[in-house]
């Protein structure tokens, strides 16, 4: 497959940006094995180990000579991973989810690729309440840590959200109430180099409600 570069990056030069007109698209040659697999009527398995090659990664970067922000093609990049995923639901309507996966991406140096997480974990609990009339739902995501631009590692975080969605004025009206990030817990992702931290700090606990009405 391929990409090519997009308008933004081929022509958006705000201050501090450096035109870079001879920017190439981006190809990758990706091998995968999945194996799927049904345990039993309620339960189901997958896993895959897969390998990357991307030639011309279009990534942002500083210019060495005149210090600018500017978009260019690195050499290569090459990853090697594998995800592991199984999932179960009950006949009352709770559902469990959980996937693991761990990759190793290296730069055209064989360094640590920037911001890219080499642990990645989900859960997923879901269950119905009063009936069909409500959905609450539980979610818990790991990301390790990752590299910065800068050369600083960003430390793991443990996330955990609290979903609510539901119809109790009626099947026209879904309402949906979220909070995230439940335990108020301080993470960052890795700041780029556009950015002068080295860590951006991320929401801690946040809500949100919302009504969709379908006519």
């Amino acid at each position: 497959a391929f990409r090519a570069p997009n308008a933004y990056e081929l022509y958006y030069t705000p201050s501090g940006y450096l035109l870079n007109p001879n920017l190439q698209p981006e190809t990758i040659d990706t091998y995968e094995f999945i194996l799927e697999r049904r345990l039993d009527e309620h339960t189901r398995f997958n896993a895959s180990i897969y390998h990357y090659n991307i030639t011309d990664l279009i990534d942002l970067t500083t210019d060495p000579d005149s210090e600018l922000l500017t978009y260019h093609n690195l050499s290569q990049v090459r990853a090697n991973g594998f995800t592991l995923e199984a999932e179960r639901h009950w006949i009352n309507g709770a559902r469990l989810r959980a996937s693991y996966s761990w990759q190793l991406a290296e730069d055209e140096t064989g360094g640590w690729l920037d911001n890219s997480p080499r642990h990645l974990a989900k859960l997923n609990w879901s269950q119905p309440l009063f009936g069909d009339i409500w959905r609450a739902g539980l979610e818990l995501q790991y990301v390790g840590k990752r590299r910065a631009t800068q050369g600083n590692e960003v430390a793991g975080a443990l996330i955990t959200n609290l979903n609510l969605l539901g119809q109790p004025f009626g099947k026209n009206l879904d309402v949906a109430l979220g909070i995230y990030n439940l335990f108020d817990q301080d993470y960052a992702d890795p700041g780029g180099d556009e950015h002068l931290q080295a860590e951006i700090p991320q929401d801690g606990r946040n809500w949100r409600l919302k009504f969709d009405y379908r006519f």
